[in-house]
């Protein structure tokens, strides 16, 4: 994947790396940012800028998603949460044994209902089909989002339903960094990367080290560009 940004050089945007960059300059920090955020808001941005994987333009609005709260992270939005009901149902529709056993003790329980509202000496009209959706609908299925969890765990949650569900092909984080100790950052680092998910995270101020993991494109104040990488070896 190439994240492309007129008057630079491509950045190269890869699952096998923990993705930086780091823009010095102010004006081209609010300029990345806002770019980015146009375009995953269906916007048409004037500044030139593209990702292109497998040598076609990444749709941004449907495969990339912008984080600039890391204390208020949704994971429970409309998307989410459809994916998360879906994979239920595929998983009962591929088990023929508990799809058959939910229908019936659906069954029993509407039928203990009716039983009831004939009682009632005035007619009452009901939906005499309930289905596995409807009941998803009704038990409201959601991701825990406990107050009392690290902003770090629920990076890291928010992660594992992008990865499993495959909702999005890139994650942005916007000055998300200076939030974490190292050691958070590096399990953050390390869950991502075991993710083969493809994330970057946008810095306004810079460090000058390289972390384990780290692909880091560098723009100084001067709009020159450089990268630096972490080399294992």
């Amino acid at each position: 994947m190439v994240l492309k940004i007129s008057s630079f050089e491509n950045i190269i945007l890869t699952s096998d790396y923990i993705n930086i960059l780091e823009v010095e300059n102010n004006i081209m920090f609010a300029t990345i940012v806002s770019c980015l955020n146009n375009m995953i808001n269906g916007a048409n941005p004037k500044e030139q800028m593209i990702i292109i994987d497998e040598n076609s333009c990444i749709d941004l609005e449907k495969e990339g998603l912008i984080i600039f709260d890391i204390f208020n992270i949704n994971l429970n939005t409309k998307k989410i949460l459809s994916k998360i009901n879906q994979s239920i149902l595929d998983s009962l529709n591929q088990c023929e044994e508990e799809k058959y056993m939910l229908l019936e003790n659906l069954k029993k329980a509407t039928l203990s209902i009716v039983d009831i509202i004939y009682d009632f000496e005035f007619d009452l009209t009901f939906n005499e089909n309930i289905l596995t959706e409807d009941l998803l609908k009704t038990m409201s299925i959601k991701v825990s989002e406990d107050l009392e969890i690290s902003s770090s765990h629920k990076i890291m949650t928010l992660v594992e339903i992008v990865s499993k569900f495959k909702l999005y092909k890139i994650i942005f984080f916007v000055n998300a960094k200076n939030f974490f100790t190292d050691l958070e950052i590096f399990e953050i680092y390390k869950y991502i990367i075991n993710r083969n998910l493809v994330v970057l995270f946008i810095e306004r101020m810079p460090e000058k080290i390289i972390r384990k993991y780290e692909r880091k494109t560098k723009i100084d104040l001067d709009l020159f560009d450089a990268v630096e990488l972490w080399n294992n070896t």
